[in-house]
């Protein structure tokens, strides 16, 4: 059998892509997009896109045995941040969560005389479904949307509507 050496095979084969096998691939650039996309709707419109995660995976050092679930994001018209907890339980696994699923949860922005807020203690109703991708603290990736209800102080003009939507992808 003869043997050719592999630069000349790798030229006579060039139209096939051959490469040498300590020659790396080049690699793709690939755009994963943004690593947060929030979109307000209702009482007001905006859109927020961050390079780094808006979720955060925790475990409280104080002997308690429940994972929460953060996430926050920035609104420009309301010029702060909104943020939603949940109380995913003491072994949550990947999947779907809506408020009969978990033991706590709150959402909550606060500007002006203006409260957006809603949850599971004392807040109105609201509602929340979230799908979870992945879940560790490492890797934290799903899809949140959340109704909350505006609270206006007396004589403060918060919007046409008394709901304000948030779909946030993480």
């Amino acid at each position: 059998m003869r043997r050719f050496p592999l630069g000349l095979l790798c030229l006579a084969l060039a139209v096939t892509g051959c490469r040498a096998a300590s020659e790396p691939a080049p690699a793709e650039a690939v755009d994963a997009g943004p690593a947060c996309l929030a979109t307000f709707s209702g009482d007001f419109t905006d859109e927020s896109d961050l390079e780094q995660s808006c979720a955060s995976l925790t475990h409280p050092t104080d002997g308690g045995s429940d994972w929460y679930l953060q996430v926050q994001v920035p609104s420009a018209v309301l010029q702060t941040q909104t943020m939603f907890s949940a109380d995913l339980g003491s072994a949550p696994e990947a999947g779907d969560f809506e408020p009969e699923s978990v033991s706590w949860w709150n959402a909550l922005a606060l500007t002006g005389g203006c409260e957006f807020v809603t949850g599971s203690d004392g807040a109105p109703g609201g509602n929340f479904q979230l799908q979870l991708d992945s879940l560790t603290p490492e890797e934290l990736h799903g899809h949140l949307q959340v109704q909350l209800f505006v609270e206006a102080t007396p004589g403060t003009e918060c919007g046409p509507s008394n709901e304000e939507s948030l779909d946030v992808k993480f």
